[in-house]
């Protein structure tokens, strides 16, 4: 019988407000996490072990996701942005501004390679307004809103 512990990850300097794990890969499973200090990391979820840092946002990272290879990342923050990034290099491929509203949360299709974007954000002033987006865009795309 095999028993577990936890794993610490050390890294970050504020709360931890979203965690997910990626589907399983050939390389393994993967772990991102969305934190108050505006610093996504990726991590390998089997030891904890830090691969990466997604460095862009100039806010709280509110939430944070991969796609269904790992291969790709989405983080939302209270910079009132969404960033899509190349997981396996850091890069930032697009960011989607979303002008005065901090985005709040974000998602990416588990299951394909087709970017699916989810937003539900709240505007600071009218706490019980939610503006709720679900859109398939291209890269080269507008977001609407």
């Amino acid at each position: 019988m095999s028993s577990s512990h936890p794993i610490v990850c050390p890294g970050h300097t504020r709360a931890i407000r979203d965690l997910r794990y990626s589907n399983p890969t050939e390389d393994g499973i993967f772990l991102i996490s969305g934190t108050h200090d505006g610093q996504p990391m990726l991590r390998s979820a089997e030891t904890g072990d830090w691969i990466g840092t997604f460095d862009g946002h100039k806010g709280a990272c509110w939430s944070a996701t991969l796609n269904f290879d790992a291969t790709k990342a989405l983080t939302a923050a209270a910079d009132n942005s969404m960033r899509y990034w190349d997981a396996l290099s850091g890069d930032c491929i697009k960011t989607f501004e979303h002008g005065h509203i901090v985005v709040k949360t974000c998602d990416l299709n588990s299951v394909s390679s087709e970017l699916s974007l989810y937003n539900v954000a709240c505007q600071a002033d009218l706490t019980s307004t939610y503006y709720i987006h679900h859109h398939l865009p291209t890269l080269n795309e507008t977001l609407p809103f």
